[in-house]
């Protein structure tokens, strides 16, 4: 696995760069460490990597199916800033969020606002929502239920409260790949990446 193919962008200064996702292949830890870069010269070497060892073939570990390429350290902190029950974007912000997501001239069908009065406000929730699945004709159908960390249980007097009302919103639940409750933390992107 420390050997993979990825699509090269020619960028100003002599620094190689690459997402941080894939470190764990690599045992990358940005301390300094060395890497080399091999350049494929004929079309069937080319063709060759980008099939054989390109990073979308290689998510998982051959040895034991385990998710090698996940999201880490910026990705974990803004999925879980970004699904917090107090976080509101008016229509401007939602809208650019939205068009960063995916190539800015994709069709994106905005949610109905969460908050209508005193201004139109859309929740993190509906942002994670429409990455998953940005217009109607996108079939993509996710079905998720995940406890993460924060999850409590709910009280003994409490018993017919359902597990969806956790007042810490740690209970991740997505019907139809529509975000319903939760904060979205590494438990929860981990499960979602290992059944993509």
């Amino acid at each position: 696995m420390s050997i993979m193919c990825h699509r090269a962008r020619i960028m100003p200064w002599r620094t190689l760069r690459f997402n941080e996702s894939v470190c764990n292949p690599y045992n990358a830890d940005f301390d300094g460490d060395e890497m080399n870069l091999h350049v494929p010269q004929t079309e069937e070497a080319r063709t060759e990597a980008f099939l054989l060892m390109g990073v979308q073939n290689n998510l998982c570990t051959p040895k034991n199916g385990e998710i090698l390429v996940a999201s880490t350290q910026d990705f974990l902190t803004s999925s879980f800033l970004i699904t917090r029950k107090d976080t509101f974007y008016d229509r401007a912000a939602f809208s650019l969020m939205c068009s960063y997501m995916n190539d800015g001239m994709d069709l994106v069908d905005l949610p109905t606002p969460s908050v209508l009065k005193p201004i139109e406000l859309w929740t993190g929730k509906q942002l994670f929502s429409v990455l998953l699945r940005p217009h109607a004709n996108v079939r993509v159908y996710v079905n998720l239920n995940v406890k993460e960390k924060s999850y409590s249980k709910p009280n003994k007097e409490h018993k017919k409260e359902r597990e969806t009302m956790c007042p810490n919103d740690g209970y991740v639940y997505f019907r139809n790949s529509e975000l319903i409750s939760g904060q979205l933390g590494k438990a929860t992107l981990v499960m979602f990446f290992s059944c993509t």
